[in-house]
């Protein structure tokens, strides 16, 4: 049912609909082994909030630059184990 959101480049899309400028808050819900969080922090716009609630099995990486030269404030909810 939903396996051609799969195949669909999320942050182009969330570009596309924003006109180039990105979401003002991006909630990341999925974590396990998926690169949500990275897309999360590249779809959202200058100034923006990435709230991160899934919970991932082990830490990832981060783009700090991206995170800086956007000025992105994000925050970590812990809501459920994995």
């Amino acid at each position: 049912m939903l396996s051609h959101l799969r195949k669909e480049d999320v942050v182009k899309r969330v570009m596309k609909l924003t006109d180039g400028l990105g979401a003002d808050k991006v909630i990341e819900a999925v974590g396990g082994i998926a690169p949500t969080a990275q897309q999360a922090v590249k779809m959202a716009r200058r100034r923006g909030i990435v709230t991160i609630v899934g919970t991932f099995e082990k830490p990832i990486p981060s783009d700090l630059f991206s995170l800086m030269m956007k000025e992105l404030e994000i925050r970590g909810c812990h809501s459920y184990t994995y």
